[in-house]
């Protein structure tokens, strides 16, 4: 019987041990992914703010200014919402028409301000 004993006790310890390495590898890896995490969230952050810089600058460069002033495509006043054809991208608010939704979203948040 004290063999048994001695045997289950040994492997008993062994599986323990092993249980404790394999816990010890998984707690590393975690690590591993939490670091690549935020890693990979930065660089999500950094592209979202050169996206929205990138957008910015081509709304500025079509002749606007951050208060929606300046030339556009189409005079201001245009009265092209009784022509019926309505522009794909025109502020509902100075008619101005911009070339992409980007730019129309950017422009619309600066010309209500």
């Amino acid at each position: 019987q004290a063999e048994i004993y001695s045997s289950d006790f040994h492997a008993e310890r062994a599986a323990r041990e092993k249980l404790h390495e394999e816990k010890e590898r998984l707690a590393a890896q975690l690590e591993y992914v939490k670091k690549q995490n935020t890693q990979l969230q930065d660089e999500m952050d950094s592209m979202g703010r050169r996206s929205l810089n990138e957008m910015q600058r081509r709304h500025l460069s079509q002749g606007g200014n951050p208060h929606g002033g300046g030339p556009s495509l189409v005079g201001r006043g245009t009265d092209w919402q009784h022509q019926g054809n309505i522009p794909e991208h025109a502020c509902p608010k100075c008619n101005e028409i911009l070339p992409d939704l980007d730019s129309l979203q950017i422009h619309i948040m600066d010309c209500i301000n």
